[in-house]
Parts: structure tokens; sequence; C-alpha cells
């Protein structure tokens, strides 16, 4: 497991009782208990602000699936 490029994940329960995953670059995935999902990076900014956040959803077939894309910055750069 140490051959990932952006080091090995971490999984704990945060003060709020949600599923945090964590990298450590400063990535950040909350999934909390009503379904909803917030992605983040310590000390980074939206690469393009919010309209650099693009969403896709593709209900036909036979596996439907919904994806968020965006690229963090680290602040400064």
């Amino acid at each position: 497991m140490s051959d990932f490029q952006f080091g090995v994940p971490r999984t704990y329960i945060n003060q709020a009782g949600n599923e945090t995953t964590e990298w450590p670059d400063g990535l950040k995935v909350v999934r909390m208990a009503d379904g909803r999902v917030k992605i983040g990076r310590q000390g980074a900014e939206l690469r393009g602000g919010t309209k650099g956040v693009k969403v896709q959803q593709f209900t036909s077939g036979s596996n439907p699936t919904a994806h968020i894309i965006a690229a963090f910055d680290d602040i400064g750069t």
C-alpha cells in the first residue's frame, strides 16, 4: 500500500460523528449520515473558484453514476 501516489489515507470518525477519510496532502472526504459528502483540502482554494466545479450525472444504463469534479490548488500558487 505504500505505492499510492498521494500517500496512504486514514479513515476515522470526526467530532460530529461523520466518517472522514484524509490523505497526507490534506485532501479530506467526509461522509455525512444523511448521505451528503463534503470534499475539501486544507490550505487550498478551488481552481477556477466555484465555477471550476463540474457536476456530472449519468442516469441511464445499468450503472447510474454521479460525479463531482474539482481541483484544489495551494493558496498562493
